[in-house]
């Protein structure tokens, strides 16, 4: 047997039953329900019917297709019998329902339409190129349209962040900052401010609850670098007050030497621009000033005469004894006269 006859159909001893004819258009017999098309399909009886010589009786008594059913060919020879309501017979005969990527087609009252499979949606509102987004879940911050809605990394909450030491948060200039997603990462859109070394400026910078506190003094020496701290020179101190540096002790820089038993101009050396054994401003000490008499050995005296003599006769007067040593001694005078006579 060719097992392409109701009796043998693909098969020995295959047979198709009453309705059924063998179809062997694709090389092979397959047993198919005979279709009302008005043909001899299985070489005897027009449509399988008994009533040889007819065609499609069932069609012209109104009982080959339901009511409001339409036969459509099968694509095989045949014909089937549709509502043209499938996604093969949509609207008409042969009308073909196509889905795009992840899609699911569907009629509808005649009309194709598609739907997206589980876990894929259409984003970008283009059915033409399917569903071609895949949902992973609620949205996060990668670049990705996660939870496809159309928009890329969208209502991402702000990560605030604080990397400050625990309780100045919020104290003083401390304060966190804000992290925020950005084109798949997360970006820094407000720094944080976190405890630093106090400094004068009225704000509280170490985030203790104090402004300008624990603030060092600020020393300073404007004179040359090897006179500090020599003789009397000395560095000057400034204080944080009201939120700016003032002196509070002055520095004290080299000056003009004095005669004062200080190392004025900060050399190592007091008073090393006087002479105390010599000097008539300050004979054998600072400021004993010995007026028009000399400094002898750190002491005032008169100054010598031109001869050598007692620097006091040099004003004129005559000593008494001088004078009287040349003199005429009246009684002498006397007893010259008593002798002549």
């Amino acid at each position: 047997s060719h097992l392409d006859n109701s009796a043998n159909c693909g098969a020995c001893v295959h047979t198709c039953q009453a309705d059924e004819f063998c179809n062997v258009s694709s090389g092979q017999g397959v047993c198919q329900q005979v279709p009302h098309d008005g043909g001899d399909n299985d070489g005897g009886a027009i449509d399988g019917g008994a009533d040889a010589g007819s065609v499609d009786s069932s069609v012209d008594s109104g009982t080959a297709c339901g009511q409001g059913e339409t036969a459509c060919s099968n694509g095989q020879g045949g014909q089937v019998c549709s509502h043209l309501d499938t996604i093969d017979h949509c609207g008409d005969c042969g009308t073909v329902c196509q889905g795009g990527t992840h899609t699911v087609p569907s009629c509808t009252n005649g009309t194709c339409g598609s739907s997206c499979e589980q876990d894929y949606a259409n984003a970008d509102g283009n059915m033409a190129n399917g569903c071609e987004c895949h949902i992973t879940g609620n949205e996060i911050c990668d670049g990705i349209d996660n939870d496809c809605n159309g928009t890329i990394d969208d209502n991402i909450p702000d990560q605030p962040f604080y990397d400050g030491q625990n309780g100045t948060k919020d104290v003083g200039e401390c304060k966190g900052g804000i992290r925020q997603c950005s084109m798949g990462s997360f970006v820094i859109s407000l720094p944080e401010v976190v405890p630093t070394t106090e400094t004068c400026d009225t704000k509280d910078n170490d985030c203790n609850g104090s402004v300008d506190n624990n603030v060092a003094d600020v020393s300073f020496y404007t004179g040359a670098n090897d006179t500090k701290d020599v003789g009397e020179c000395k560095a000057g101190v400034k204080q944080c007050q009201g939120g700016s540096f003032v002196t509070t002790t002055n520095e004290v820089v080299p000056a003009t030497e004095t005669c004062d038993t200080k190392d004025n101009d900060c050399n190592g050396q007091t008073d090393e621009s006087f002479s105390l054994m010599t000097d008539p401003r300050h004979c054998g000490a600072c400021n004993t000033d010995c007026g028009n008499e000399a400094c002898v050995s750190g002491v005032c005296d008169q100054p010598p005469t031109d001869d050598g003599g007692d620097a006091s006769m040099t004003d004129g007067s005559t000593d008494s004894s001088s004078t009287d040593s040349g003199s005429t001694d009246s009684s002498s005078g006397d007893a010259g006269d008593a002798a002549v006579d």
